[in-house]
């Protein structure tokens, strides 16, 4: 659990640094976008879309992969449950798919809610500082 905690955080930072990158170097293209008529929320909103897409693409390898894993455990784990060495711990392990499909929305869930959160901290400064600001910074 640690280990994966570990990786899930690492994995964090370096999507929020890859958003924060992608918005510093865009610094002079959001000005001009905003000095033509775009609202702040709607540089985040940009942001938020970008960010869900890439977690949309993930989604697959995430079904793919956490399903797969998944399923693989169960068999293992009935596997073990069917042999000899199961009558003595009188255990009755079973999965029910419903789980799979509860973990899979909450991991959207949790998604979407780490999507808008890059967004907003990675464009707090683009969409609420001052235009011309924005414009001058980038020098």
């Amino acid at each position: 659990a640690i280990f994966g905690g570990v990786i899930f955080f690492a994995t964090l930072l370096n999507l929020y640094n890859t958003i924060h990158y992608s918005v510093q170097s865009r610094r002079n293209y959001l000005g001009m976008i905003r000095a033509i008529g775009m609202k702040g929320k709607e540089v985040t909103k940009m942001y938020f879309v970008e960010v869900f897409q890439i977690f949309k693409r993930s989604y697959i390898w995430t079904a793919i992969f956490g399903g797969g894993i998944c399923y693989g455990i169960t068999l293992l784990f009935k596997m073990i449950m069917e042999s000899d060495a199961a009558a003595i711990l009188t255990i009755n392990l079973s999965l029910n798919p419903i789980y799979i499909l509860v973990a899979f929305g909450a991991l959207i869930i949790v998604n979407t809610l780490i999507s808008l959160m890059f967004a907003l901290i990675a464009c707090h400064n683009v969409s609420k500082k001052p235009i011309l600001e924005v414009l001058v910074e980038n020098r």
